[in-house]
């Protein structure tokens, strides 16, 4: 497969797979180990009233920076395993 059709492959296919896998699991745990330390479920909507706005907006951008992180760490490994540098 010439190098290419294998970028082609990665960025159709296999990114947006990654993004989604990776997110549904870091949600995941994000979510479990928030239980774990604050013995509560995680603010879901600024809403809820047993947060206020600035603990709300914290978790979101926390949990999102190490998400966005997660996901370049992801698609580096597999362009490192399919040698597309």
């Amino acid at each position: 497969m010439n190098r290419k059709r294998k970028k082609q492959i990665l960025s159709n296919i296999v990114f947006p797979g990654i993004a989604i896998a990776s997110s549904f699991a870091l949600r995941r745990l994000f979510d479990y180990g928030y239980q774990k330390v604050r013995k509560e479920d995680p603010p879901k909507t600024i809403r809820q009233n047993s947060y206020d706005t600035a603990h709300v907006i914290i978790w979101t951008v926390a949990t999102s920076a190490i998400a966005g992180l997660g996901k370049l760490l992801a698609e580096d490994i597999v362009e490192k395993k399919w040698k597309l540098d």
